[in-house]
């Protein structure tokens, strides 16, 4: 461009991947996919282009009094001609701009803190379900009452007294199900299909536990609080904020109660997803950000601190 040709005066804030400012000698300058189209628009209207970035660094919503703030405010008070988005084109912002044709369509998640894989002290019972130990344990009563039972039988009908052997019969029940060796057999038939049958069961009991503890120790299971809007907005654990731009009415005006409640009681406003990364990776607040920059979060934070991503989309 010649010093001769007109200059466009271009409203820009970052919001990485799709716009990146950077300054060269006290000017400012945007790389990523919106520099290739500025440039392209430029040569076609035969104009060089100046950055010009709010000093709010917002992109423009209604104030109280019925002005504007960001790059949408300065359009209106004609301190820029034109404004490089990505925008997100809400009521309040049509009504005082014009926008271009949409070329680009991106999908929103919830962003938030990874969790963590934790020390459980409890978790050697956690293999088992509530239901599988108070089973197992009405098992091991059962058996060990049954045999007491049948040996009490036999040594009265036999006119003996055995009362060691009545106690040995109670402490089988739990030596079968630990798999500890034991030198006592009951003498009788039935007494000995009872300790099979138990003894079998008590080796699946146990080959199952010892297959769980395995998979437990191998792949310890996280448990992921905030997988979707419904537990975001059904915790009061983490706060979370909007981007500034007309996200809240989008979710206000959503018939679904989740979404409703996501757009009235956020906690407050933040520039974009890529300004407020580190915060959200310290578990400060949970978000909502596009999938491009959720993306590029990662794959930057991947790239520096060479470990797997600290945000949970």
């Amino acid at each position: 461009m010649t010093q001769l040709s007109p200059v466009i005066r271009v409203a820009a804030e970052e919001w990485v991947p799709y716009t990146t400012l950077l300054h060269h000698n006290g000017t400012l300058d945007v790389k990523g996919p919106m520099k290739y189209f500025l440039d392209e628009f430029s040569r076609v209207l035969g104009a060089s282009y100046e950055i010009l970035r709010p000093s709010d660094g917002m992109w423009g919503i209604m104030l109280p009094n019925g002005s504007y703030n960001g790059m949408v405010g300065m359009l209106l008070r004609e301190e820029a001609d034109f404004a490089l988005g990505p925008f997100f084109i809400g009521e309040s912002r049509e009504k005082v701009a014009d926008f271009t044709a949409t070329f680009y369509y991106d999908s929103y998640y919830i962003v938030s803190q990874r969790p963590v894989a934790s020390s459980d002290p409890t978790g050697i019972i956690k293999t088992f379900q509530p239901q599988v130990w108070l089973l197992v344990a009405v098992c091991m009563a059962v058996v060990g009452v049954v045999m007491m039972g049948m040996i009490w039988l036999t040594e009265r009908l036999q006119g003996s007294g055995g009362t060691s052997r009545v106690s040995w019969a109670a402490m089988w029940s739990v030596q079968g199900l630990f798999q500890e060796p034991t030198s006592w057999l009951p003498g009788n038939a039935s007494g000995r299909l009872m300790v099979t049958v138990w003894v079998l069961s008590a080796l699946v009991i146990a080959s199952v536990y010892r297959g769980n503890i395995t998979a437990m120790l191998t792949l310890p299971k996280i448990e992921v609080p905030i997988d979707s809007i419904n537990d975001l907005t059904n915790q009061n654990r983490l706060p979370w904020k909007l981007e500034h731009g007309g996200l809240e009415n989008f979710l206000l005006k959503s018939k679904d109660k989740a979404m409703q409640k996501m757009g009235a009681e956020f906690s407050g406003f933040i520039p974009s997803c890529w300004s407020a990364r580190h915060e959200i990776q310290t578990g400060e607040f949970a978000t909502a950000c596009d999938k491009t920059s959720t993306m590029t979060m990662m794959a930057w934070d991947f790239r520096w601190a060479l470990l797997s991503h600290p945000y949970h989309k």
